[in-house]
């Protein structure tokens, strides 16, 4: 499940490494649910070009930007399966690690995070605004985030139900993963 705005620049790309690294795996079917949160490119037309040459690919769009927690949450609702991958589709979420993911979740795992390495690669400001947000969201929520760990997820169908059914409309990802 791939939430996007403004990916018309990565989407072939990311497709295509998608459906190289999933075909390869042992799977009897997968679907590629694409969330265009209003874009203003031509992702949307992309997706639905990608929709008439791949019958996996599934299109939703918002009509305006609604962000990417609400395009998240309109992916989850909509996906199928066992298992759910949640990915950003800007390709700094490396699809070739999915299969490791997957066995991570054939082994027992309800979810499964993927934990940056380093943010060696972010500017000094961005780093610093990160670590400060983790720090103060550990001290005012009873609820531990990964510091490092992003939205690159594998979860459960038990998981995406148990998302699913929650009431809130304005919603922080990230916190909910950690509560679920």
């Amino acid at each position: 499940m791939v939430p996007l705005y403004n990916e018309s620049g990565s989407l072939a790309a990311l497709h295509a490494r998608l459906c190289e690294v999933l075909d390869a795996m042992p799977l009897a079917s997968y679907e590629l649910v694409f969330v265009d949160d209003g874009s203003r490119d031509t992702t949307f037309a992309e997706v639905a070009a990608l929709g008439v040459r791949d019958p996996a690919v599934r299109a939703i769009r918002f009509a305006r930007n609604f962000g990417k927690e609400a395009a998240m949450a309109a992916g989850l609702r909509a996906a199928g399966g066992d298992v759910v991958v949640l990915m950003d589709g800007d390709l700094q979420h490396p699809p070739e690690l999915i299969p490791q993911m997957f066995e991570r979740w054939r082994d027992g795992a309800q979810m499964v995070t993927a934990v940056r390495g380093s943010r060696d690669t972010d500017p000094w400001l961005r780093r610093q605004l990160s670590r400060g947000f983790y720090n103060l969201f550990r001290r005012v929520s009873e609820v531990a985030l990964a510091e490092g760990g992003g939205d690159f997820r594998l979860f459960d169908r038990a998981v995406v139900d148990a998302i699913n059914s929650l009431p809130e409309r304005t919603r922080f990802m990230k916190g909910i993963t950690s509560w679920v």
